[in-house]
């Protein structure tokens, strides 16, 4: 009896470069359910509350990544917020200008994928 995703890898064990891309449906319950207690990211620069769950989320990913280092796209975060892509990068863009998160690595070209560190303390 075979299995149905047996030698398969599922959407959250793809990896980039041997790096784990992140179990992005985890983080995304995890910050939903830190943000419901409270106890989110403090930070005092965003009042809406699907950009400071996409922030919880950054946070929740780099957690959980063994380096500290994930795998986020504008259309994954498009999807998260419910946004479009442009908005989705430029809130990636801001975060980093404000110091929460840093690009890792050289840009890919003509791709809008991105892998980034928390840096914020």
């Amino acid at each position: 009896m075979v299995k149905k995703n047996q030698g398969r890898k599922t959407e959250n064990e793809k990896t980039s470069k041997g790096r784990n891309r992140g179990p992005l449906g985890q983080a995304i319950l995890a910050a939903k359910a830190h943000l419901a207690e409270g106890a989110g990211v403090r930070q005092t620069c965003f009042v809406s509350e699907s950009v400071c769950l996409l922030l919880q989320v950054c946070y929740e990913l780099s957690r959980l990544s063994p380096d500290g280092v994930f795998f986020l796209s504008h259309r994954m975060v498009a999807r998260i917020i419910r946004t479009t892509n442009q908005t989705a990068g430029n809130l990636l863009a801001q975060f980093c200008q404000d110091g929460f998160i840093e690009k890792v690595g050289k840009p890919k070209e003509k791709r809008d994928a991105q892998e980034y560190r928390w840096i914020w303390n």
